[in-house]
């Protein structure tokens, strides 16, 4: 059993239920969990950016909204102290794609926001890197 990286809305309370530990990723419109590698093999990388998955040897775990009623989202690894926050250029529905490199367990993550939303609203890009461990 590896680690999870959470994604979150800071506006939302809900969380997503591994059903099985097994899942790559579970959703709810405010909260993605994505599984990752276990603390004892490393650090996790996750990335912010937008535009289309243009990173090699990744593969996509999971596409589609994120809805973040505050605007502001929280990535961390559930328990733990290092607790990272993004703020979005606006509020509401975005679409994206969460994407892992790694094996057998991903060691990185990295989370595309849709371009057009992004440029719609005329703001700087999104921040870079940040690791978790």
């Amino acid at each position: 059993m590896g680690a999870l990286v959470s994604i979150r809305d800071m506006g939302t309370d809900d969380y997503p239920t591994m059903e099985t530990g097994g899942e790559e990723t579970v959703a709810l419109p405010g909260h993605v969990y994505v599984s990752t590698q276990s603390d004892s093999d490393g650090a996790v990388r996750v990335q912010v950016r937008r535009g289309e998955v243009d990173l090699r040897e990744v593969r996509t775990v999971y596409e589609g909204r994120l809805q973040s009623s505050s605007g502001v989202l929280s990535i961390t690894a559930p328990g733990a102290e290092d607790e990272r926050t993004i703020v979005l250029p606006r509020p509401g529905d975005w679409h994206v794609e969460i994407a892992v490199g790694g094996h057998p367990r991903p060691d990185s993550v990295a989370i595309f926001f849709d371009e057009e939303q992004w440029q719609d609203k005329g703001n700087a890009e999104p921040a870079g890197g940040l690791t978790l461990s």
